[in-house]
């Protein structure tokens, strides 16, 4: 896989240093595993981390998961393999790498029926979001065959015999976290302050540090892995306005939308990126006791990141930077604290 990621490298070299089956694990039944490259070309660092998202998935609804000892014959159906390899299920996973996105197609037959039964493709970026992205491509299609899996009898596990003892918590610290995708609160809270620092042309109207306060309210949904969300936002902004024909004391109302996509990684932490636009309600205290008020707009961009204290909430640094038109025009880099609650 060219050009090498180094997350997904590190990914590797912690599963293929990591036991990842239990002593002893009863199964429902079997699924064959075929891992193809579209391009005839296998990379064994992806095809690692591919095998290994899906494994987690599988054994987690008491499946067995198997692969062939040797690729099945050219043109073989899958349905054929899985009869050969005695599996109630073929799960066939397709991938191509280029530049620096891979695309993953799975497809799942049942063989009992000797049926395709569903498919399920997904495409990602080679960073720190490809694992949730396979995972999340996995899990839709296993648990679109939750009723299929869950009719069959639980057995014993066949490899409970020869597999070796590993200490507890071993699956655990290879890492259903990594690919497991976090549960999505839909609702998302959050409240904090900000220093306004000046920037550019801005330096010149805005001589002190000043700071404000700023609210968002968004709904989330699921999104390529990750946290879409939409919702509103508003703040309060308060500075000195020189060298203008009448200085004084500005307050500002920024009320807008604000659309948002963040990652569901396991533990703590996520990030996060939004971008912000809407009206700015302004009035100037003006220092020969004169007022002027009006209406304008404003856009922003930010990125920052989330630390979770409990499972609802937690703390959060956003570092936005936005551009007020207006005479004179401001842009202002605002890094802010954030108190998050998810509901």
């Amino acid at each position: 896989m060219k050009p090498r990621v180094p997350v997904l490298v590190f990914v590797c070299v912690v599963f293929a240093a990591l036991p990842l089956h239990a002593a002893y694990r009863p199964v429902r039944g079997s699924v064959l595993v075929l891992l193809k490259s579209t391009t005839g070309t296998e990379d064994q660092e992806f095809k690692s981390l591919l095998r290994n998202v899906i494994r987690v998935e599988v054994e987690d609804r008491e499946l067995e998961m198997i692969e062939p000892g040797a690729p099945p014959a050219p043109g073989e159906e899958p349905l054929k393999s899985a009869a050969n390899a005695k599996a109630a299920f073929a799960l066939v996973a397709t991938y191509t790498l280029s530049g620096r996105e891979a695309a993953v197609e799975l497809t799942w037959y049942d063989a009992a029926t000797k049926t395709r039964a569903a498919a399920v493709s997904r495409t990602s970026a080679l960073d720190f979001t490809l694992d949730v992205t396979i995972a999340s491509a996995v899990v839709e299609i296993l648990d679109g065959q939750k009723a299929r899996i869950s009719a069959l009898p639980l057995k014993p596990d066949p490899n409970a015999a020869v597999t070796p003892p590993v200490e507890a918590g071993a699956e655990t610290a290879l890492g259903k976290d990594v690919v497991r995708l976090e549960p999505l609160k839909p609702l998302l809270f959050s409240a904090g302050i900000e220093p306004l620092i000046s920037t550019f042309s801005a330096t010149q109207y805005l001589q002190d540090l000043y700071f404000g306060a700023k609210v968002a309210f968004a709904w989330r949904f699921p999104i390529g892995g990750g946290a879409g969300g939409i919702g509103l936002t508003s703040s309060y902004q308060r500075y000195r306005i020189e060298n203008v024909g009448h200085p004084g004391m500005f307050h500002g109302i920024p009320v807008g939308g604000q659309v948002l996509y963040g990652t569901r990684m396991p533990g703590p932490l996520d990030f996060f990126f939004h971008v912000d636009g809407g009206a700015l309600i302004w009035y100037l205290v003006q220092d020969d006791s004169g007022r002027n008020n009006g209406i304008s707009w404003y856009i922003l961009g930010g990125v920052g990141l989330v630390v979770d204290i409990f499972k609802f909430m937690g703390i959060g640094i956003d570092v936005t930077y936005a551009y007020y038109y207006g005479f004179p025009p401001l842009t202002i880099l605002e890094p802010s604290l954030l108190l998050v609650l998810k509901l």
